[in-house]
């Protein structure tokens, strides 16, 4: 994890198991204007989110505790509208957005984008309830 907790507009949370996979994800992320936060496990990256760390968007692999990851995430009132997509298929409806095979870092970093560009929406159509 990085030392300070940024709250830039488009910071993304890499949940992944895998150190050169996550390290390569996140720093394609910085190079394409992102701030790419990494996290070994979903136990890492909760203490983020909860210590006050911010995410536009958060990628997850599915084998770093995600299903434990998302139930809290969707259960913490301050996390639950941040997208989730999963970097590797899984099979269940955990996450928000899932691909069907693995991602090249490319088209991964086209879908944040798209991502990032949502989020606001849905939040503020959910704020609007």
């Amino acid at each position: 994890m990085r030392e300070l907790w940024p709250h830039k507009r488009n910071t993304i949370l890499v949940i992944h198991d895998d150190q050169s996979t996550r390290d390569r994800i996140v720093e394609t992320l910085d190079t394409e204007g992102f701030m790419g936060i990494p996290a070994e496990s979903g136990e890492d990256a909760m203490h983020y989110l909860q210590s006050g760390g911010a995410a536009r968007v958060i990628l997850l692999d599915e084998r770093a505790d995600w299903t434990e990851f998302r139930r809290a995430q969707q259960h913490d009132p301050k996390l639950a509208d941040i997208p989730v997509m999963a970097i590797s298929p899984l099979r269940g409806p955990s996450a928000m957005h899932a691909p069907r095979e693995r991602v090249d870092v490319a088209t991964l970093v086209m879908i944040v984008r798209h991502l990032c560009g949502s989020s606001s929406t849905v939040a503020a159509l959910r704020a609007r309830r």
